[in-house]
């Protein structure tokens, strides 16, 4: 037992704990929400009018149709699920759309291809900064009421699939 500073009045280490916790996390939350910070999702595309050939490791990659035309030697379509957890943190780094491009690179090499033409990358779950956070602060209530009540923090577990679809065409060059 202790007693609170502020009232006078006498409290318990459980609600010491739940006090903390509760500041603890909005100071958190509301530091995740106050930063801005400019990042790059992918890595360049290639330039669609590029006259050079590409070199024998080298993947082409535009959103476009490359110009001199090159030969369609096949097409693909990759779906990619995975989930963020506490709506923030990806659990498969591997699909985040940068990590996606290299792997389309990959592939493209290990089918033979020079590149990839009408590269396709959607997200079908998307969701505004101002989405997340919503969720975030939902989440938080329930894991703060979860604690104060006692109770095993299942809220901690929760968060929110993602999913990418990608599709594009692959090509030899003349």
């Amino acid at each position: 037992m202790g007693t609170d500073i502020a009232s006078g009045r006498r409290v318990n280490s459980k609600e010491v704990f739940v006090s903390l916790i509760k500041s603890s996390l909005f100071a958190l939350l509301f530091l995740s929400t106050g930063a801005c910070t400019a990042v790059s999702q992918t890595s360049p595309l290639t330039s669609r009018t590029s006259s050079r050939s590409p070199g024998p490791t080298e993947i082409r990659i535009t959103t476009g149709v490359f110009k001199p035309e090159a030969r369609v030697i096949g097409v693909f379509q990759i779906t990619e699920v995975g989930y963020r957890w506490m709506h923030e943190v990806e659990l498969r780094p591997e699909i985040e759309p940068r990590s996606i491009l290299y792997r389309v690179a990959a592939y493209a090499r290990e089918q033979g291809a020079q590149g990839v033409q009408q590269l396709y990358l959607l997200d079908t779950n998307p969701q505004t900064r101002g989405e997340r956070v919503a969720k975030q602060v939902d989440t938080t209530v329930r894991l703060l009421d979860q604690l104060q009540r006692g109770r095993a923090p299942t809220a901690l577990a929760e968060g929110t699939e993602t999913r990418y679809e990608v599709q594009g065409e692959l090509v030899r060059f003349n």
